[in-house]
């Protein structure tokens, strides 16, 4: 009777132990996963924290930016209409006009797209497109301006380069890297667009030989909370809200954005895609 006893005992405690050992590891499992969550969770309301700061400071900043080019353009067509302006000074302020209108226009263009992402929560519509055809378009819209500054665009974009991407994303931003590296290059300098293709990656480079970004500015060109911007080498005015644009779709691209950048030597600015979404022909 005790050695039935002392199994059923032995038995017993055996069952209890290991019932105990289960809960306390189902437990310690349940816990890392509500610590999992809750760092996600942690995760997402900082980054929409972060994304409407963003949108706040973009609307402040696209409520003076669309407003300044309207006033420039209404005083410019009054002094028009009073003819009260010699040649000279028309062909200046038509200059100034121009100029400010059209990095409205391409600010507006960059905010639609940005805004529709935003209020329908699309996906990116991927397609296939060939970059060096985009390319040679969109250096197209720039020609003027560079042979007015005397730049020097260098590419060697050949045969069929396919990126699978959304279209309207792709355009903007390789419209907003030249135009950037128009603005701050000086008359005479030179803007190369390079192309790289390895293993892992496809990488867009685009470098200018402008005035650079001063080291205690460069951590602001992508910080979301902190919009700066700053005039080109003709005093351009800028928004400073481009080129983050550019490395949010960039991202959303399942691409990556980044810059190089030496005061008074230049900047390169560089986007890279995974290779899954290339492929080539020559």
């Amino acid at each position: 009777i005790l050695i039935l006893l002392g199994f059923v005992i032995g038995i017993s405690l055996s069952i209890i132990t290991g019932l105990y050992f289960f809960k306390t590891r189902s437990k310690q499992k349940t816990n890392i996963i509500l610590e999992s969550k809750n760092k996600e969770i942690q995760e997402k309301n900082m980054h929409l924290l972060n994304e409407n700061k963003f949108k706040n400071k973009l609307f402040s900043i696209v409520s003076h930016d669309i407003k300044s080019p309207l006033i420039s353009l209404h005083n410019f067509l009054t002094l028009l209409e009073m003819n009260e302006l010699d040649e000279h000074e028309k062909e200046e302020l038509r200059t100034e006009t121009m100029a400010k209108t059209e990095i409205t226009l391409n600010m507006v263009e960059d905010l639609l797209l940005w805004t529709k992402q935003q209020m329908n929560d699309n996906p990116v519509q991927y397609s296939q497109i060939n970059f060096c055809e985009l390319l040679d378009e969109v250096l197209g819209l720039f020609s003027s301006i560079a042979k007015e500054k005397n730049l020097e665009i260098v590419t060697d974009c050949k045969g069929d380069i396919w990126i699978s991407s959304d279209p309207n994303i792709l355009k903007m931003l390789i419209r907003n890297l030249i135009s950037n590296s128009l603005k701050f290059t000086p008359s005479g300098g030179k803007i190369v667009i390079d192309l790289k293709k390895s293993k892992e990656n496809f990488t867009i480079s685009v470098e200018d030989s402008g005035k650079g970004i001063p080291l205690e500015l460069q951590s602001k060109i992508f910080d979301e909370e902190d919009i700066y911007s700053s005039s080109g080498e003709q005093i351009e005015p800028g928004n400073g809200i481009g080129l983050k644009l550019c490395k949010y779709f960039v991202e959303k691209n399942k691409g990556k954005m980044w810059f190089d950048s030496v005061p008074d030597k230049g900047t390169t600015f560089f986007v890279s895609f995974p290779k899954e979404s290339i492929s080539s022909t020559n």
